[in-house]
């Protein structure tokens, strides 16, 4: 105000403000800062875009799964062809032809959303005999390559999902118990803490491809949501971690996932220590959060492998002794 009164011009005066604004905040984002009507407006009408994709894709999927039995097996596929085409088409069409952004936008998130979907029905109507979690990750190599060509953050976030359904799957198929669901929190926070800082790190390359705001938002709530199980104190007792560790895919992906996340927390405090102020604090967060997960789950495996090595000794002791008193017994004078 006091610049505008001394008859500096309103937009330097607005751009000095936003400058100052994003250096005393080093946690702001590429739009940190004032938001223009228009601005506000493109980002209201892309998030109803995305949330009508969302419906008319639930209600494809509903339609055909309703009608499913009675629909004759060629004409299933070229329904699924036809509407995943016409959607991607229609969709570039109207985002680069005739300036609907927005609109294109979100018919191009449906035909993603219709590719995994017909990954999944089509492989269920031929009985095809896969690894079962592969149509997750096919999901979400195609919903990543659609994201790179469009640079699309929704997209790219939906890829992401995509991609720990399909560690989770992974999980559950190889253990094929319950059991697993003791690891999932530990996917959880190592998948987010490795979002968080490789989105963090890579910015300055991601923010072309629209990747860091999904990458980071999802990330602290994957991180979030993994670490909270951890905080209970019986959480030791939930599940039995020691022979979900012992089957390799999931001890390669547990490691896979906190080298991950060294990588990231490693990138953010050496490829961001200039520019943003708190680079060093967040990586040191997120490699002790990553540590404090290993040696949690690390732990309860040896405290477990530990007890049941207890239990089965005092079984050896008790079975000896029985067949002690039998001896005696069968020994003993009538």
């Amino acid at each position: 105000m006091f610049l505008l009164a001394r008859g500096f011009p309103q937009t330097e005066t607005l751009a000095l403000i936003h400058h100052g604004h994003a250096l005393l905040n080093p946690l702001a984002g590429p739009t940190a800062g004032f938001l223009t009507g228009e601005e506000r407006r493109n980002r209201l009408a892309q998030t109803l875009g995305i949330l009508g994709a969302l419906v008319a894709g639930f209600g494809v999927i509903l339609f055909f799964a309703a009608n499913w039995s009675d629909i004759p097996r060629p004409l299933r596929v070229l329904l699924l062809l036809a509407a995943l085409v016409a959607a991607s088409v229609a969709g570039f069409a109207l985002r680069e032809l005739y300036g609907r952004p927005n609109v294109g936008h979100a018919l191009i998130f449906l035909g993603t959303v219709l590719f995994g979907a017909s990954v999944f029905l089509v492989g269920q109507m031929y009985n095809v005999e896969a690894h079962d979690p592969l149509g997750f990750l096919l999901w979400a190599a195609g919903a990543f390559a659609i994201a790179f060509l469009v640079r699309s953050g929704p997209i790219a976030a939906l890829a992401i999902l995509s991609f720990f359904a399909w560690l989770v799957h992974e999980l559950i198929d190889a253990t094929a118990s319950y059991d697993a669901a003791v690891i999932v929190p530990a996917y959880l926070a190592l998948y987010g803490a490795a979002l968080y800082g490789l989105g963090t790190a890579g910015r300055q390359w991601l923010d072309l491809l629209r990747f860091t705001r999904p990458m980071r938002i999802l990330g602290f709530v994957f991180l979030v949501a993994g670490l909270l199980p951890f905080t209970f104190r019986d959480a030791h007792e939930f599940g039995e971690v020691d022979p979900v560790l012992d089957i390799d895919r999931v001890a390669v992906t547990v490691a896979f996932l906190a080298a991950a996340a060294g990588i990231g927390a490693a990138g953010l405090a050496i490829l961001r220590r200039h520019d943003r102020v708190t680079a060093p604090a967040e990586a040191a967060v997120l490699l002790g959060c990553s540590v404090l997960v290993l040696v949690a789950i690390l732990m309860a495996a040896n405290a477990q492998a530990e007890a049941d090595a207890h239990q089965h000794a005092e079984q050896s002791q008790r079975a000896h002794g029985c067949r002690e008193v039998g001896i005696v017994a069968r020994d003993a004078p009538l």
